[in-house]
């Protein structure tokens, strides 16, 4: 399902070998501008090819042009590297074939007009020749990446939470979906020591699977009373397993001596996106307010604390909120925001009216 992930080795390894020829190239060009002679010590055949008249094109040393060549491939192929654009990264490719040509003509030279071989020539031919089908490899692989469908799945088995997800990010117009209905079974365990690292290892474990656009996320509630606990253990802070209304009254009765001036927290939400190539981002949201002492009201599955916790700037609990309120401020809501606006960036897509 999806599209294979681009080797990430692959950039590197194109790095690697670009560098090489570049150095290869740049050595003849010098030696030729100085008039020195470079001698062969493997093949004796360079002082006849590079005194050949197809040494040089129009006064300007064939090498040179090797040199600029390689040069170009490096400089594009760091410039992917360096800002993950694939547009830079395709072109840099695209560069290789007519490398390739020209090295096919070269050797078809050497073979029979010249008659003989220069070994700096043949270090340059395979040099080309790699970066050639490294090139068609990854070509390959980026265009299957067009071909896969444009949706996102949700590293989540929790169907309320996918619902939500939906209605924050209507205006991508692309199908969404949980884990477990894109085909993938189990999930990754949580045992990070922050939120980012939950969020990445859920989306992870998803992505090694189907090879599309992945995301999960990672939700704690901060309490400055209780030195920022519950934390990234907000799920299990009140023991595996616990009840919604038990992980909410744990907490109360925690915080029961705590006056209300003291009783500020936050919601933090760390969302992690995955593309088919193995590309990652995080986006973070963060939702200020206060912890109530008593619960208020109606119950939201799988989060307990919205009964507890009143946003700054309201006198309401988030679980008074209607589901259109709450989405328009939570924290969980800033964060996918930002996922929103990076997907539009990676999938050309014209956002619909929000």
């Amino acid at each position: 399902m999806g599209s294979p992930k681009i080797s990430r080795w692959i950039p590197w390894l194109i790095l690697v070998v670009s560098l090489a020829g570049f150095a290869d190239a740049t050595y003849l060009t010098v030696q030729h501008l100085r008039g020195v002679d470079v001698g062969c010590t493997v093949i004796a055949g360079c002082e006849q090819v590079l005194t050949s008249s197809y040494a040089e094109v129009a006064g300007i040393p064939t090498a040179l042009f090797g040199a600029l060549f390689y040069l170009a491939v490096f400089v594009l192929t760091m410039t992917y590297v360096d800002t993950r654009r694939l547009i830079v990264l395709r072109l840099a490719l695209w560069l290789t074939v007519p490398g390739f040509l020209v090295t096919l003509v070269l050797l078809y030279l050497q073979a029979f007009v010249i008659g003989y071989w220069c070994q700096f020539c043949l270090v340059s031919a395979l040099t080309s020749s790699v970066l050639f089908f490294l090139s068609v490899w990854l070509l390959r692989q980026l265009r299957d990446q067009a071909g896969a469908e444009k949706r996102l799945v949700m590293a989540t088995g929790n169907a309320g939470k996918v619902a939500e997800i939906q209605h924050i990010l209507a205006s991508l117009n692309i199908p969404i979906v949980s884990a477990a209905t894109a085909g993938v079974v189990g999930h990754a365990e949580e045992d990070g020591e922050t939120l980012e690292e939950n969020a990445l290892k859920k989306a992870r474990y998803v992505a090694h699977r189907i090879h599309v656009w992945v995301a999960a996320d990672d939700t704690g509630l901060f309490i400055d009373a209780l030195n920022g606990e519950p934390g990234v253990r907000s799920a299990r802070y009140a023991g595996i397993g616990a009840s919604d209304d038990h992980i909410r009254d744990f907490i109360l009765t925690k915080m029961s001596a705590v006056p209300d001036n003291l009783r500020l927290a936050h919601f933090t939400s760390v969302i992690a996106l995955i593309s088919p190539t193995g590309q990652e981002w995080t986006f973070t949201g963060t939702l200020a307010g206060r912890i109530t002492a008593r619960p208020s009201g109606g119950p939201r599955r799988h989060l307990p604390y919205d009964q507890i916790f009143i946003p700054e700037g309201s006198e309401k609990t988030l679980a008074e909120y209607s589901d259109i309120e709450k989405n328009q401020i939570s924290h969980r809501r800033k964060a996918f925001d930002q996922l929103r606006n990076q997907l539009e960036r990676e999938l050309r897509l014209a956002p619909r009216n929000k």
